[in-house]
């Protein structure tokens, strides 16, 4: 369940998650402001094996994201508008990957739909997701990936429309990090 070839990572569980934000964000059925949380990802292959991320998620008006994973290992995730840059301190290095035609949100909400009351589901790229509010504010996003794998996250200690400074969401890059460009 480690994922050594970061492509495949990011394919299948952050990019999809980036779009479910900016759905939610720009979705005219759900309120969603910028807001910090913490969260618990849960992935769950078919014989019924899991790893549980932990850490924080923070989301500033301009739809910027900043995933930090704490256990079982660090991880950064910057998204901006068209760029995604995952940090790895233990391994000091830093992967830019360009988001640039990989947005498709005006597909997202165009399938995105209330199914019960503060739950929605939305499908990208054959995944269908379902996603749990609670007095409007994110609770968890479920969906099965290509592999089989159940990836829940659940979001706790939400705050909305925090404060976050000019360059929160600002990689700085270190001069030991090996940059990686995909």
């Amino acid at each position: 369940l480690y994922f050594h070839n970061i492509s495949l990572f990011l394919f299948r569980y952050i990019f999809p998650l980036y779009f479910i934000l900016l759905l939610l964000l720009f979705a005219n059925t759900i309120n969603l402001k910028p807001f910090q949380a913490d969260f618990i990802q849960t992935i769950t292959n078919s014989s019924n094996k899991s790893i549980k991320y932990k850490g924080n998620i923070y989301l500033n008006k301009n739809n910027d994201i900043l995933w930090k994973y704490k256990t079982p290992t660090i991880k950064n995730i910057y998204i901006t508008e068209n760029t995604l840059i995952i940090e790895e301190p233990e391994l000091e290095q830093a992967i830019y990957t360009s988001l640039d035609n990989k947005l498709n949100l005006s597909l997202l909400l165009s399938n995105s739909k209330q199914i019960e009351d503060n739950k929605y589901s939305a499908t990208l790229y054959d995944t269908d997701y379902t996603i749990v509010l609670n007095e409007n504010k994110i609770r968890q996003i479920k969906y099965n990936d290509p592999l089989d794998n159940t990836i829940v996250i659940i979001f706790f200690s939400v705050k909305e429309n925090p404060i976050f400074s000019d360059n929160f969401f600002t990689f700085q890059e270190k001069p030991n990090y090996d940059i990686i460009i995909k």
